[in-house]
């Protein structure tokens, strides 16, 4: 591979970070508007892990602030995005 090629692999990376950047952020404002509670899939969206592993954490009390819906499914505090990031 020649070293432009590379150069513009690189670049091209670059673009690609920021965008998803762009794109999280965003994510992160919409969801959080008005919003008291997360569900583990829109905590895991913000926090790069997994729905599972978020409710695995919220079942071992890895989180403070918890607590379930009327389904049993864990609801984690917007607060607790302050503490893991």
């Amino acid at each position: 591979m020649t070293q432009t090629k590379q150069k513009q692999i690189i670049n091209a990376i670059d673009g690609l970070s920021n965008q998803l950047e762009l794109i999280r952020s965003l994510v992160n404002d919409t969801l959080l508007q008005n919003k008291e509670w997360l569900n583990t899939k829109e905590f895991g969206l913000l926090t790069n892990i997994e729905p599972k592993t978020v409710s695995n954490y919220a079942g071992k009390g890895k989180y403070k602030k918890t607590m379930r819906d009327l389904h049993g499914r864990h609801l984690i505090h917007v607060s607790e995005l302050e503490r893991h990031l």
